[in-house]
């Protein structure tokens, strides 16, 4: 969503972002890649050794 915004500034109020401003938002594109949940496809198995 925040990357349709940030386009959408850029096409409907002319805005021009600075080099600092695409670098920052290059980083927060890659701090999102890197936390996004894993689709499981398996539930997950608890292995648990009582012994």
């Amino acid at each position: 969503m925040m990357i349709a915004g940030v386009f959408w500034g850029l096409l409907l109020f002319n805005a021009e972002l600075s080099v600092f401003a695409w670098v920052a938002f290059g980083v927060i594109i890659v701090g999102m890649y890197l936390v996004e949940s894993k689709s499981w496809n398996e539930e997950p198995v608890i292995q648990r050794s009582f012994l």
